[in-house]
């Protein structure tokens, strides 16, 4: 990994069948919204060795049209949403904060859950996603300190402390960056 800036990463690695699938997702949906990956995935991008199967990814909120458009093209690259068929209902289970999950047709693994920006807090992810650039594409994760925050304070899971210290170690954030995005949390009522 190179750091560029906090804002800018070149990452090398050996893509394996999660990343190609995340990346071809990602084609499709840079087009319609804007987009971070978010949650576990960004730990499998950094090295982790705990299997992961799927790539949580936050995208702008949609209307009806967009998603519409969105969901057409998904389904025209091979795509399938495992939760439904119907467009409409898929638009409101996002709308009420339900990740859809798309996989390519005929598995269910690997899958991307696809959620919109909700609140405040999801729409700072957006704002403040970093650009990596994977050999010669361009994607955007939300921001390492505060995945691990969440992950840690939020979360709290025994898998999400073990990819916080991952990402913590691999993005080499100290206390001092978790601490702020800690209070970040606790500013837009993630944790009291």
């Amino acid at each position: 990994m190179d750091v560029i800036d906090e804002k800018n990463i070149t990452l090398q690695k050996e893509l394996n069948e999660l990343d190609r699938f995340v990346l071809k997702s990602l084609e499709i949906i840079q087009k319609h919204a804007s987009y971070a990956l978010i949650s576990d995935y960004l730990a499998s991008l950094c090295g982790s060795i705990r299997k992961i199967e799927e790539a949580e990814v936050m995208i702008s909120l949609l209307s009806p049209e967009q998603f519409n458009n969105l969901y057409n093209e998904l389904l025209q690259q091979g795509f399938w949403c495992i939760h439904s068929e119907n467009v409409e209902e898929i638009y409101s289970m996002l709308k009420e904060g339900v990740s859809a999950k798309f996989a390519q047709k005929g598995v269910v693994i690997p899958y991307l859950g696809l959620q919109f920006a909700q609140d405040n807090f999801d729409t700072l992810v957006l704002t403040e996603k970093i650009k990596v650039e994977l050999f010669s594409t361009v994607i955007y994760i939300g921001s390492p300190a505060l995945q691990v925050a969440y992950k840690r304070f939020v979360l709290k899971r025994p898998q999400d402390e073990e990819d916080a210290e991952c990402l913590q170690h691999y993005f080499n954030l100290n206390e001092e960056k978790i601490i702020k995005a800690r209070m970040v949390l606790m500013e837009y009522g993630k944790i009291n």
